[in-house]
């Protein structure tokens, strides 16, 4: 069985639809456009979407989705490097909170979860390409530097 066939009407020349989430008739800019909609919008206005969106239970699956997607972990095996890191960055030790979490680092080549790692450390691996000789020349750098200018 196909879906519904959306209620639609046009006035003054602009379509409207109803929306599936709060039922009232809009003008179609308040609605996402969507290539995969017969009509080419989404079935949601806009206002509704961000409030379906915000649920709690959408953002915890949309996490636990991107972890699998991306890292191809899952939301347990964060929680387990997490503790095998006493909650705190790899590199720098600073710790994991929720308003600055803790990054998945891993191999861009291989796709090999490596730890954990700030948002710091995140931009200094990924500044220096992942690159050991980079890191190793910085180091070097720094050692031989004066202490002032």
């Amino acid at each position: 069985m196909g879906a519904r066939p959306r209620a639609t009407k046009t006035v003054l020349g602009v379509r409207h639809f109803s929306c599936s989430g709060c039922h009232e008739m809009l003008p179609e800019d308040n609605f996402t456009v969507c290539n995969t909609s017969s009509s080419g919008r989404k079935s949601r206005c806009r206002v509704c979407t961000a409030l379906n969106d915000a649920k709690p239970e959408k953002r915890e699956a949309r996490r636990a989705y991107k972890y699998v997607y991306r890292y191809g972990i899952t939301l347990d095996k964060r929680s387990s490097l997490l503790r095998a890191q006493s909650g705190k960055c790899a590199i720098c030790s600073v710790t994991d909170t929720t308003e600055r979490p803790l990054f998945v680092d891993h191999d861009h080549v291989t796709g090999h979860v490596r730890g954990l790692i700030c948002h710091n450390c995140n931009t200094l691996l990924g500044h220096a390409k992942d690159s050991e000789s980079i890191l190793m020349a910085a180091i070097v750098y720094l050692r031989e530097s004066p202490n002032g200018v």
